[in-house]
């Protein structure tokens, strides 16, 4: 009786654990799949204004911001004279970007 109660509660034991796996599994898939779109959406913003992904360490967009992160102040310089170029790009794609934010090594450079 002892062994069976134990297995018992071994198996919702297990049963409770794949429950939270499979609810981690959604959540990171998820959240994959939102990192994927933001990218997919800095790419085309950059594509559509003229510059290259070639000369960015990344670039992603959200609701709100689109973040393009250079690897040196040629890259800044460069994002800067495609101003308007990003801004027209923005509003050719009928986003809701109203903040650009440049950074150069990881870190927030500026805001244009």
């Amino acid at each position: 009786m002892i062994q069976k109660e134990r297995e018992k509660a071994i198996v919702k034991t297990v049963a409770h654990n794949n429950t939270e796996d499979y609810k981690m599994t959604i959540k990171a898939n998820r959240l994959i799949k939102q990192i994927r779109k933001a990218k997919k959406m800095g790419e085309e913003i950059i594509a559509n204004s003229g510059l290259t992904t070639d000369d960015m360490i990344y670039c992603f967009a959200t609701a709100e911001v689109l973040v393009i992160n250079c690897p040196d102040y040629q890259a800044i310089w460069q994002c800067e004279e495609k101003y308007i170029e990003l801004r027209q790009a923005i509003a050719h794609l009928q986003s809701s970007i109203e903040t650009i934010w440049l950074e150069l090594g990881g870190k927030t450079y500026y805001e244009m």
